[in-house]
């Protein structure tokens, strides 16, 4: 699912990703505060996201590339410092320059380096999963 276009980068959704999304939508829609802040965060994320041309050639303070990564490398989407939250987005970008939103932690201040122990399998297997069900037009 393509989330947004914006002359500049395309960003993508995972199927798995949508669906963490869509139930932190609801939770933040019935009153979650927490719910609500993430997804203003991971909303930030994407907005970082779409003023790139494509994939970026240097690590910035909210882009990284995730050393941990799999097959396909990755790049962590950060946001500025809020107290109590650490929202970060796995993205891969297509050989085109397409973004694809492959994994998000809504904690991972608790989570620590276990979640980034982790990205390059589970961004792996999601990647693929995009590969073979892409929407047309995607490289």
């Amino acid at each position: 699912m393509r989330l947004v276009h914006t002359g500049w980068v395309d960003v993508y959704a995972s199927r798995q990703l949508q669906i963490r999304v869509n139930d932190l939508l609801q939770r933040a829609k019935a009153g979650d505060e927490r719910a609500e802040v993430t997804s203003r965060l991971l909303a930030l994320e994407i907005a970082i996201l779409r003023r790139l041309g494509g994939e970026p050639a240097d690590e910035t303070p909210d882009l990284k590339q995730v050393r941990q990564s799999g097959r396909y490398p990755v790049w962590r989407v950060s946001h500025p410092y809020r107290e109590g939250y650490a929202v970060r987005t796995i993205v891969w970008f297509t050989p085109q320059g397409q973004a694809v939103l492959a994994l998000f932690a809504t904690d991972k201040a608790q989570m620590g380096d276990l979640f980034y122990g982790t990205v390059g399998e589970r961004a792996d297997q999601i990647i693929d999963e995009w590969l073979r069900e892409r929407p047309e037009g995607t490289s």
